[in-house]
Formats: C-alpha cells, structure tokens, sequence
C-alpha cells in the first residue's frame, strides 16, 4: 500500500529567546520577498541595518515572556498539533506519515520534506497552518515548498490545502472556546484582533484596481474580485463567530494590530464605553504566543483600567492542540483524491482546489 505524507507547515519561531538567535530568525523572516515586497538591496539594508539590529533585543524579551519549559510554544504546540493528527489518522493503519515544518526557522520545510521523501510517500499533501490568505504568510509557504521538493525531485507529488478561514469547524471551534471563557467573566465588548498587513499587499491582488479599498463596501463580502483578500476574510472570520455568539452589531469590534508603516486600518475600541472588552486574534494557528504577548502589552497600554472606568479585559485565549474542539481535530480524513475544497476559494496560482 502507497503511503501518503501530510505536512503541516507554521510561521516559525527563534531557537531561543536570544537576542542572536533572535535576530538570525529575523533576518529569515524579513529577507523574504513576500513579506518586504522592496528590492532586494534595499531589503538587506532595512533588515541588517535599520531592523534587526534595534528589534532582536526587544523581541527576545518579548520571547523570554512565554517561553515554556519544553521550547517555544509555537513550536511546542504545533508539534503537539502534528501527534495529534497523526494519532487521528493513524485508526487507518501506516497509510499517513505526518511531519510538521516552519516557513522561517526549524524544523526548516526542507528537512520535513527530506524525511518525508525518505519513506517514499506516494503523494504529499501540504496544509499551512492560515486561517485567512495573504502573500507573506500562505503563499510564501506553498512557494517554499514547491521550491524545495522540486530539488528534491517530488514536486509533483504536491497538492496544498485551501486557506480556512470560512469552515464551519474553524468557525464553531472558535466559538466556542470564547463561550467557556464568557461563562466566568462576562463580556461586555468583544475586539477581534487580526495582524495586520500593507496597504499595497492588499490593493495589488486586486486586479481589477478598483475596488480594493477604494470602495467603501469593499470587503463586506467575498466575491470573484476580492476572493484571496486578506482584510475580507478576516471581516468573515469576525463575522462568523460573532454570529455564532449571537453577537449584535453592535458588540463587537474588528481590528487590526500594526507597529510599523502603513497597514491596513485599526479600528479603535472606546475605551470609555466598555468597563469588559474581551479580545480575540482568531488569524493565529496553534500557539502564535508571542502575537498573543503583544496584544496582550498593547492591551495594556491602551486599555488601562484607569482609562476604562476601573474595568477589566479578558483574552479567551488560543484554540489549540490541548484545545478538545481544535478545528485541525475536525478536519476531514485526507483522501489520495485531492484536498478538503472550500467552495467559492481559488488557489494562489488560480485554479479550483
């Protein structure tokens, strides 16, 4: 019997939560084309000598926060996320092999794919670990991947998973960890929280150029102009488990997080109108904790309770792995027919899934 590989493909994390391992992750990360979209010589100028010299020392700190004692909690968790879905799949016997890998850092996709190769898998199917779709996270996954089987020489053994961020598992997974954490502090205000990404990251897949954010509607629904829109999918997201939640208009906030440049727009919550804001980044896989740390401290600063009339935030935490309804558990059986599609959603290279 032919064996088929599942890879499981997150962000990455540093080796440690250093300021030099830090900093090598950094360079990684930011000399990727999908994610500082500049030419390269300027690239290397901003990431060796503007960004990672200021940034690795803070970051490190901001790593050192939620380091656990078996590693990085990113990589700790999506670890775990991969036991567990090898441990579903395994009720059909050896036919799956299950390996994990991270776009920046390690275990690197090219090692993953090498031990992968090694058991000689008949088809490999690759899903990166994204709710929503965007350049510099799902498609510079699936770019990477292609690139390195192809030097492997099993490149066509590849199909990818469709990005998420409508299923109705994801959606209810969501759900219904915020429903456990309402059933002790009650909430009066609930703040989606999404990363965010450039403007030009966004305007640029719309090939029509006139409709992403030049319409004020622009992102109220997913149509065949906007389908690979991060900033629509997100609102869908939102959306979705607000609807779940039996949420009113009215009790919700979306936003999104931004440090640096101009990125797509936060929406600010009246800090003197909501005494219990709840926050909520549903745009993480397993176990994004330093995001979550950041949100957290940002929280803080604007969100004082002070500021707040002597009110109080509640973050439900992140559905994960030791999550029971972790949307990754809910997943359909991986068939050697071809992926779970979700209707209506083109792959980054154009064609149904």
């Amino acid at each position: 019997m032919k064996r088929i590989g599942a890879l499981l493909i997150n962000l990455g994390t540093p080796d440690a939560p250093t300021p030099e391992a830090v900093g090598r992750y950094l360079r990684q990360f930011l000399m990727d084309g999908f994610v500082i979209d500049v030419p390269k010589p300027l690239r290397w100028f901003l990431v060796n000598v503007t960004i990672v010299p200021r940034r690795k020392g803070q970051s490190a700190k901001a790593y050192q926060k939620v380091q656990l004692p078996e590693g990085s909690p990113l990589r700790v968790y999506t670890r775990e996320l991969a036991q567990k879905v090898a441990a579903r799949l395994a009720v059909e016997g050896d036919r799956f092999v299950v390996e994990y890998a991270m776009r920046y850092g390690n275990p690197s996709i090219a090692s993953s794919l090498a031990r992968l190769r090694s058991q000689d898998v008949s088809r490999l199917i690759v899903m990166p670990m994204y709710p929503q779709y965007a350049e510099s996270s799902y498609r510079t996954a699936v770019e990477e991947t292609r690139q390195r089987a192809g030097e492997l020489g099993f490149a066509d053994r590849l199909s990818f998973f469709p990005v998420f961020y409508d299923r109705p598992a994801f959606i209810n997974a969501y759900a219904g960890r915020v429903r456990e954490t309402v059933q002790t502090c009650p909430v009066e205000h609930f703040v989606f929280s999404f990363h965010s990404l450039p403007v030009r990251h966004l305007k640029k897949l719309d090939g029509t150029q006139a409709h992403c954010l030049v319409k004020s509607d622009c992102c109220d629904a997913i149509s065949a102009v906007n389908q690979n829109c991060y900033r629509a999918q997100c609102i869908f997201t939102a959306r979705a488990i607000a609807r779940e939640l039996g949420l009113k208009d009215d009790g919700y906030t979306i936003s999104f997080q931004s440090r640096l440049g101009r990125a797509v727009r936060r929406h600010r919550l009246d800090r003197s109108a909501h005494r219990r804001p709840g926050g909520r980044p549903p745009a993480l896989g397993a176990g994004a904790a330093r995001h979550l740390q950041r949100h957290q401290d940002q929280r803080q600063e604007r969100h004082h309770p002070r500021d707040a009339g002597g009110g109080s935030h509640r973050h439900p935490g992140r559905v994960g792995p030791r999550d029971a309804r972790h949307p990754h558990r809910q997943l359909p059986a991986l068939e050697p027919d071809g992926a779970v599609p979700v209707p209506g959603l083109l792959h980054p290279d154009g064609h149904e899934p």
